[in-house]
């Protein structure tokens, strides 16, 4: 159970895997090391690296807040744990350490010490939306709508133009059945953040549910000049063309999608409406 809550939230807090720098002007090998085998998802080698680094250099906030993210992406949130307590004893308002050591706090059963350092990074970085939209994360994961929504909100106020906080605020909507709403904040995300997959891919299925099939054939076709191998793009892009009585575009995607995933039923489907749809034409 613990793992699913950290891999959540490791999704959701991707972007801030490498964040910042090392105090240290010309960083050694061991710390650019390290953050490469970070991006490389070889844990071990990156826990290896920033462990020779903070070795030498233990004064370094950024340091022990990747080498956290190395051990809390390896599975040993103990050792996580540590790291980042270690980042807060050098800098006690690194707010993205305490984020991350709160989801730690929450898949080890310290909801209290959890909740405390969310609401501490808020306190710390008090302009800035990231600490906030966690804070709604952490209510949204264990139940407390209310809260969520409430935090969600207060991260736009703090930063209206930011797509990260759009974006997990229409993922909250859309789950409490408002997808109107939820459709706005992904159109949102989407001016400051235009090539985001996450929020194409969203937001075209939100007007697929709505029946906008126009919008959602263009979020799904924005989606695949980012990303042309995605069958589920695909697939959503052509059941909005069908809808919308665009046959022949529909059958382009659906064998560009047999072609990815030959025993799909959905693309069998879908081929058998567009096709009935051609015939029906002539």
């Amino acid at each position: 159970m613990k793992q699913n809550i950290l891999k959540a939230f490791l999704a959701f807090v991707a972007c801030f895997v490498q964040c910042g720098c090392s105090t240290f002007g010309d960083t050694p090998d061991n710390f650019d090391k390290g953050r490469a085998s970070l991006r490389e998802h070889d844990f071990p080698r990156a826990i290896e690296h920033l462990r020779r680094f903070t070795e030498d250099h233990p004064n370094d906030e950024v340091a022990w807040y990747n080498l956290g993210i190395a051990y809390q992406d390896n599975g040993q949130l103990d050792h996580a744990v540590l790291a980042y307590e270690r980042a807060l004893a050098v800098a006690p308002s690194h707010a993205r350490s305490m984020v991350n050591l709160a989801f730690v706090y929450h898949a080890l059963k310290r909801s209290d010490d959890a909740e405390a350092m969310l609401k501490r990074a808020c306190d710390a970085e008090d302009t800035r939306a990231f600490p906030l939209y966690s804070l709604g994360y952490y209510y949204e994961q264990t139940g407390k709508h209310d809260l969520a929504g409430q935090n969600y909100r207060k991260a736009l106020e703090r930063e209206p133009k930011n797509a990260l906080a759009h974006y997990r605020y229409a993922g909250f909507l859309a789950a409490n059945n408002d997808p109107e709403k939820a459709l706005l904040h992904y159109r949102l995300a989407l001016e400051s953040a235009p090539d985001d997959l996450p929020s194409l891919l969203d937001a075209g299925k939100t007007a697929l549910t709505l029946k906008q099939w126009g919008l959602a054939a263009s979020m799904y076709e924005q989606a695949l000049l980012l990303s042309p191998t995605r069958v589920d793009a695909r697939i959503g892009c052509a059941r909005a063309l069908i809808e919308s009585g665009d046959f022949e575009r529909a059958t382009v995607h659906l064998w560009a999608a047999r072609d990815l995933d030959p025993v799909s039923v959905d693309v069998t489907s879908l081929l058998t409406r567009a096709y009935a749809g051609l015939k029906a034409e002539k």
